[in-house]
C-alpha cells in the first residue's frame, strides 16, 4: 500500500492525480480480491465474507497520536504493532505469540537440518574456500559480500 501510494506521486506535481491512502487501502483489500477472482467473497469485513483480521496495538508508536487510521495504516504501520491475527476465524497470533507453530520443535528441526546440510555440502564448502582467493583476485564482483555475508549480517559459515 505504501509503495503504491508513493509511486503514484512520481507521476508529477499535480496532487489530484496521486493515489489517496484510501484508494491504496481499497486496492490492497477489495482490489486484491478482484485480482484473485474472489470479489464478493474476501477483501472486506462484512457478513458472509471470509476475513483474515489483524489486530493492532494502538498504543504502539506507529499509531500515536491516532489521527487518520487509514493514512497511518498505509504510511506508518510496518508490522511491529501487530498484536493478534485471526485467519478464517482461527486465532493464529495471540498477543504477539504464534499459536500454530511449536517454536521449540521448529528450532530443533532447523538446527538438525542445518547440521545435515552442512555435512552434505562439506566437500563443496572446502572447494569454495580453496577457490575463494583465486575468484576474488580475478572477479571482485563475485567475491563481494553476498557470497561471504548473509544479507542480514550473519556470516554464512
Amino acid at each position: 500500500m505504501r509503495l503504491a501510494s508513493f509511486v503514484s506521486k512520481v507521476q508529477g506535481p499535480d496532487w489530484r492525480r496521486w493515489l489517496t491512502t484510501r484508494e491504496a487501502a481499497l486496492a490492497a483489500t477489495e482490489g486484491s480480491a478482484r485480482a484473485l477472482g474472489l470479489a464478493g467473497k474476501i477483501g472486506r469485513i462484512a457478513p458472509g465474507w471470509k476475513a483474515d483480521i489483524v489486530m493492532l496495538d494502538l498504543d504502539h508508536p506507529n499509531w500515536l497520536p491516532l489521527n487518520d487510521a487509514v493514512n497511518q495504516l498505509v504510511h506508518t504501520e510496518d508490522g511491529t504493532a501487530v498484536a493478534s491475527v485471526m485467519i478464517g476465524g482461527r486465532l493464529v497470533v495471540d498477543n504477539r505469540r504464534v499459536t500454530t507453530v511449536d517454536l521449540d520443535r521448529l528450532r530443533d528441526r532447523v538446527a538438525a537440518a542445518r547440521e545435515r546440510l552442512a555435512a552434505a555440502n562439506a566437500d563443496y564448502r572446502r572447494l569454495y574456500q580453496a577457490l575463494e582467493p583465486v575468484v576474488g583476485s580475478h572477479c571482485p564482483g563475485l567475491a563481494r559480500a553476498p557470497y561471504h555475508v548473509h544479507r542480514y549480517g550473519a556470516r554464512l559459515e
